[in-house]
């Protein structure tokens, strides 16, 4: 039994070791290295959908950058980009924009934003505490 114990703590210490994350540590955050397709990846891992949307492709946009809408959302993107303001929220509902960050750009934290790496993220605070818990921000 003790050497049972014992295969098993030094197992645990070589996977730490190795460098394998616990089940429930947060995703490497977002660097200056993050492409937008390499986010669109870690955003569909988490449940989202992705598009990109540029003025010319969507002109009832205001933005352009990466939109992420859940899954299940049964919503066309031209409903999901259109008619969106940055002033009302509501509108944001299970909803966001992802742009990248000026990075002299200093912007205090609000519900409705996120700054991970060069990435800005707005939209429906929920899912934007969703992501900031996936990626162990605050």
């Amino acid at each position: 039994m003790k050497s049972l114990c014992l295969q098993l703590a030094l197992g645990g210490v070589l996977a730490f070791a190795v460098g394998v994350s616990p089940p429930d540590a947060p995703a490497t955050r977002p660097d200056i290295t993050w492409t937008m397709e390499r986010l669109a990846e870690e955003m569909a891992a988490l449940g989202y959908k992705t598009e990109w949307v540029d003025t010319k492709t969507y002109p009832d946009s205001w933005t352009q950058g990466l939109f992420l809408a859940r899954q299940d959302d049964k919503r066309t993107w031209e409903e999901i980009v259109g008619n969106r303001t940055k002033t009302n929220i509501k509108q944001w509902e299970g909803l966001i924009v992802v742009c990248r960050a000026n990075r002299l750009q200093v912007v205090e934290r609000q519900a409705e934003s996120l700054f991970l790496g060069t990435f800005w993220f707005f939209g429906d605070p929920d899912e934007i505490t969703r992501i900031a818990e996936h990626f162990g921000a605050d």
